[in-house]
């Protein structure tokens, strides 16, 4: 196992505790980890989704080591972890590739991902902060002046995550955080899906979290949901 960052506290001070059967210390000495396939996973993910890599895209794992100066156990263990997601096709002793993602996947991963997501925009869009709700109409005219695939898909994805921090499920997080990824990269790379009427329902849903108007957001959501699913059957 490979360590990039270890910190160990020096010499912390005992304290033996009534209810404890060990000494523990006044700190609680937390150590900060990173291992070298994690930051492989999360930059390769960011190249993925970002469309820099695309479906179809051999994967060269002498070029990945050297791009990320990472020895070849980290970056196998970031591809495997990515073929797990469904994100990278994995030939046994021929080839990886970044995986051809088809429209009956994208359709079935948004089908659960709209209640989960809809759930999340309903309790949190009240309890947004002031400043949250400041964010929210940033990212409504972010939105509404973005190109459609990745500039505009960005947007979104912050204006998603402001919904699902504040709801603060970290089930919820996990689950849509995986679900979303094979959409995200779906419509990166085929930004024809994203119609003007599906950027208009975006737009409204930012508006209602700017304006703390649950019921708003749940159907402008809900709406973009309908557009998007449209442009996925639109796909030859």
């Amino acid at each position: 196992m490979v360590i990039v960052r270890s910190v160990v506290p020096e010499g912390p001070q005992m304290l033996a505790c009534d209810n404890c059967g060990m000494p523990v210390p006044k700190s609680t000495g937390r150590t900060a980890r990173r291992l070298v396939r994690d930051d492989v996973y999360d930059r390769l993910l960011e190249v993925i989704l970002d469309g820099t890599l695309q479906p179809g895209e051999r994967i060269v794992d002498s070029d990945i080591e050297a791009w990320l100066g990472a020895s070849r156990t980290p970056v196998r263990d970031a591809i495997a972890r990515l073929e797990r997601k469904g994100l990278v096709e994995i030939v046994p002793q021929r080839y990886s590739r970044i995986a051809l993602i088809d429209a009956a996947q994208v359709r079935h991963h948004l089908e659960v991902l709209e209640p989960l997501i809809l759930l999340a925009v309903e309790k949190a869009t009240a309890a947004l902060t002031p400043q949250e709700r400041a964010q929210a109409a940033r990212l409504s005219e972010r939105i509404a002046g973005a190109q459609p695939g990745r500039e505009r898909v960005g947007a979104v994805r912050e204006l998603l995550s402001l919904w699902i921090a504040r709801y603060g499920n970290a089930h919820l997080r996990e689950v849509v955080e995986d679900l979303s990824l094979l959409v995200v990269v779906h419509l990166v790379n085929h930004p024809e899906m994203a119609t003007p009427e599906s950027a208009a329902s975006l737009v409204a849903a930012a508006d209602a979290a700017a304006a703390g108007d649950p019921a708003a957001a749940v159907a402008a959501v809900s709406e973009a949901f309908r557009r998007i699913d449209d442009g996925v059957d639109a796909l030859p």
